[in-house]
């Protein structure tokens, strides 16, 4: 099969969206379907990839506010033609910001999305938790926006994948119907994991000590939930 993955963010970019739309692409092309992945382009980044699949790199506005939106009006009008000119068979959108609609009809190919998490839950968790809300303001908009066009997405793709069943229910919450779901955990390669061995070097660099240690990976931010996991 042909496959295009549209995601905003690629490694050598660090971030969730960039591990996922990266390491799914690895897995479709060793399964040996053939894939597309639409990037925005950036001043002095090459995109990681070994000859597996391409990467397409899109150009975006040099203005800060403007580049999500640019490159969503980029792929917008790009995906028709790579569709007919590529034969892409399916379209997948892994990318959990968009700041305008997406296309996803018309285009010759079915479409479907990843939706890591809708940005109207982390708002609230965030109003919830109380702080500064005043100065959350700017953010808490930005956030309910990504979530409209979230799910203006999930409601014309022709199938929605979440990562997680909080994720399922808040759609759910949200109208999308259950039947156009499908939970699909994020994975992780174990097998240098496997044979890993503690011989006590970072305890003793870092000055832990025989404690119990928690390993978080990820930014110190309130949405994170940290106060839960401790």
């Amino acid at each position: 099969m042909r496959v295009c993955l549209v995601s905003y963010e690629f490694p050598p970019e660090i971030g969730g969206e960039a591990s996922y739309a990266h390491e799914l692409a690895a897995g479709l092309s060793s399964l040996g379907h053939a894939v597309t992945v639409l990037v925005p382009k950036k001043r002095g980044v090459e995109y990681a990839h070994d000859g597996r699949f391409r990467v397409l790199r899109v150009k975006t506005s040099s203005l800060p506010m403007l580049k999500v939106a640019s490159f969503v009006l980029a792929v917008n009008r790009l995906l028709p033609r790579l569709v007919k000119g590529s034969g892409i068979e399916l379209v997948h959108y892994t990318f959990d910001y968009p700041s305008l609609p997406v296309r996803a009809g018309g285009l010759g190919a079915p479409v479907i999305a990843t939706v890591h998490h809708l940005h109207a839950a982390e708002a609230l968790g965030v109003l919830h938790a109380g702080g500064n809300v005043v100065a959350g303001l700017p953010a808490t908009y930005r956030d309910f926006l990504f979530s409209l066009m979230e799910l203006i997405l999930a409601r014309r793709a022709a199938a929605v994948l979440a990562v997680s069943r909080f994720t399922r229910s808040t759609l759910e919450g949200y109208g999308i119907r259950p039947e156009r779901i499908r939970v699909i955990h994020n994975g992780i390669r174990v097998d240098d994991l496997l044979e890993a061995r503690d011989t006590g070097g970072a305890r003793r660099r870092f000055g832990l000590g025989t404690s119990l240690l928690l390993l978080y990976v990820g930014r110190l931010e309130m949405p994170k939930g940290l106060e839960h996991l401790l």
